[in-house]
Parts: structure tokens; sequence; C-alpha cells
């Protein structure tokens, strides 16, 4: 980049490389920012953490491109320290982030996402003395309801707290994170912003053909926080009610083979499809042709399938966790139940299914609210939270 950044992203997802939603939400933020004028170049992880297989090719280490307006940088870390050891690896992957971002020019503002990337940003803040910001974007603690009582999950949870504490301010997703960052992280609530996440109405789009009545469609990550095993025990209702119905699983994470004896056990078997990892437009294609997407999670600090499948013109059936009791209004723009009610869930899917009119309506209005979620909005609130650590007479981050 021959001028110097007014932001750089560290994340250890981008596009192509993405696991979960974080990914996808850097990239669609510093296209954003992008857009509106900003200079933004994002220093990124090549390796993918969670050793899925089906990505596509990364690019060789630290080489330069361009896309969208923003100026990417890939970084390899030495593979020889798995993440199983967090505070190593985190160290290993910060020395591939400072090197690759060695070339840059001093940005105004560095943005580092989850605690990952955290040793990079302060590496990098005590190398040019620019503020850092830190989005939390999950915690180990809402993960996984609290119990913190092995070393793997005791280590990331303190790396979390040594993060929020080293940044100069935090941004988070969703006012129930905020006070999951305030109570669990020890956050200072002056120092913490609520910039929710947006979608980009030209990536999902309703396709325009007839949806499959029959079709239900859960995404994300498997893994237990995610609830699928909630909507595999309410299927075999749905299935007495509506024996076509057929579940389309995409996704991929440690979870899956639990996942797969559970439907194994159900008896749903053969009404349940695993459709693995799908980039943004498999993700489309899906959420186009669903009768209802469902989103079953445990916890969720901000819900983008949601929002993203009520972009695709689908019904959305969730509960209300974290960022989804924003998301979602029961009846209105989507229907919910409590976490974990698999009579209820059992119930709400064979209503949805049985009244095609009734979804079509509820997914009109959720399309609406979704739309009004957008990139550009988020870019303003990132803006706002840059300048608050920025001296005001130099600070024109908000454009």
């Amino acid at each position: 980049m021959t001028t110097a950044p007014d932001v750089l992203h560290l994340s250890w997802e981008y596009p192509p490389v993405v696991h979960g939603g974080l990914g996808r939400h850097v990239g669609a933020l510093a296209r954003a920012q992008a857009a509106a004028g900003s200079r933004v170049a994002v220093v990124a992880s090549a390796e993918d953490v969670a050793g899925r297989v089906g990505r596509p090719v990364v690019p060789g280490a630290a080489a330069d491109e361009v896309a969208d307006g923003v100026h990417l940088r890939w970084a390899r870390r030495d593979p020889a320290v798995p993440w199983t050891r967090p505070a190593e690896a985190a160290e290993a992957l910060a020395a591939a982030m400072e090197s690759a971002a060695a070339p840059l020019h001093r940005p105004r503002v560095l943005h580092a996402h989850d605690w990952m990337t955290a040793p990079a940003g302060m590496r990098l803040r005590g190398r040019w003395r620019v503020p850092l910001v830190l989005t939390v974007h999950a915690t180990e603690h809402g993960r996984r309801e609290g119990r913190l009582d092995s070393a793997l999950p005791a280590a990331v949870h303190a790396a979390e707290r040594a993060a929020v504490a080293a940044a100069d301010a935090v941004i988070v997703c969703s006012p129930a994170m905020c006070a999951e960052v305030v109570t669990v992280l020890g956050a200072d609530p002056g120092r913490v912003h609520v910039v929710p996440g947006g979608v980009d109405a030209d990536r999902w789009l309703p396709p325009g053909g007839p949806r499959d009545p029959d079709l239900l469609v859960a995404a994300g990550r498997l893994e237990w926080e995610k609830g699928f095993s909630t909507l595999l025990r309410a299927l075999p209702a749905v299935l007495r009610d509506r024996p076509g119905t057929r579940l389309v699983l995409a996704g991929d994470g440690s979870y899956a083979p639990v996942l797969r004896e559970l439907a194994g056990s159900l008896g749903v078997g053969a009404a349940v499809r695993f459709a693995g990892w799908q980039d943004e437009a498999g993700l489309a294609a899906l959420y186009g042709r669903a009768a209802a997407v469902v989103v079953p999670s445990r916890y969720e600090p901000f819900g983008l399938v949601a929002l993203e499948a009520q972009a695709c013109g689908a019904p959305v059936v969730t509960t209300g966790a974290g960022g989804l009791d924003a998301a979602v209004r029961d009846g209105v723009t989507g229907r919910r139940f409590a976490v974990g009610d698999v009579h209820r869930l059992g119930a709400l899917l064979t209503a949805v299914l049985a009244d095609p009119e009734g979804s079509r309506e509820l997914a009109r209005r959720g399309r609406e609210s979704a739309l009004a979620r957008t990139w550009e909005e988020a870019a303003d609130g990132s803006a706002q939270a840059y300048c608050s650590v920025t001296p005001v007479d130099g600070c024109t981050l908000n454009t």
C-alpha cells in the first residue's frame, strides 16, 4: 500500500479462509469502509484455524492483493505450534502478522478481531504508537455456558480478558454482548461500543424461483452452542405431520460426528443431509429455496445467519439467544422459541410449513427488517469507536 491506511484490520479469518461468521463480518466491514472513502488494509491468517478440508486455495504468505478497495496481506504462522496451546499459537500468529504488516505504512487505527489477533495488535501498537480497537465477536464463557474448569477454555478466557484490558476501545455487535464483555471479561463500560453488523443486499438476494415447500435449512459451525441437536430432536414430530420434510444442515465443526449419530438414533437420518461448509453463494442458494431457515442457537452474539436468510426472503425460526433477540420479532419478522425447547420448535416448524401464505408474509417483513441493517451503518459506528481514541482534531474516519 503506497499510502498510510486509515485502518488496519487484523483477523484470523478472512475470505476465502472462512470458518464461521467472523470472517464474513470482517470482509463486509472492510469493503464498506473502503466504499465510504477510507483507506483500508487487512492482515489475515492464511491458515484455516479449524483445519477443515474443502477450502479454496489461499495465496502465499504476505502476498499483496487488492479487492473491492481493500489492501490485503496474508500472514502464515509456524504450524508447529497447535491452537491447543493458545498463548504460544497466538504469539506465533502475532510474529507472522507483524512481519506481514512491516511493508505497510503506519495506520491511524489498528482494529483486531477476537483474542487470537490481540497479541499482534499489541505488537504493532508498540511499533507504530497508534490506538488499538478490539472487536469481541464471542467469548469462551458464552460458548461454554460458563464452564471454564479445564485448562484450554480457562486459557482462552484469560487471553480474552487480557485482550479486552489492553484495548483502547472495545466493539461488540449487540447489547447482549456489551453486557457480557463487561460482566465476564471486565471491560470498562465507557470503552465499549455497540456496533451491529449488517447485510449486503447485493450478495443476499431472493432467487425469484419457487421455494421447496418441504425444505428446512440450518447453517453454521457444527458446535454444541449452535443448538443443532435441538433441531434434530424436533424433526421426528415434524415428520409425523409432514413426512416429506427434509433438512439440509450446512457447515462443519467438531460436533459433526455427534450430530450424525444423533440423527441416526432418532430415525431421521434419511431426512437429513449434511451439506458441509458452503461459501456465500452456496448459502444464498440454500436460503433461497428453503421453506424456513432455522437458527436454534444456545449462544449467538449477533445472529448473522438469521439476517442473511431474511435478506434472501426466507422465513426464519430462531431462539432469542443474544443478538437474535433484536434480529427477530416473534410473529412479525419470524418465529421464536426458547433455547432447547424441542416441542415448541417442532410445533412452530409444522405450522410454518403448513401455512405458506403466512410464511411469505413473515418473510416479507423479515426481509424489510434485515435490509434496514447495513454495513454502511456498521462502518459509521466503527468510525465513531475509532474517533473515541483518536484526537478529535485529526479524526476524519467517520466519512
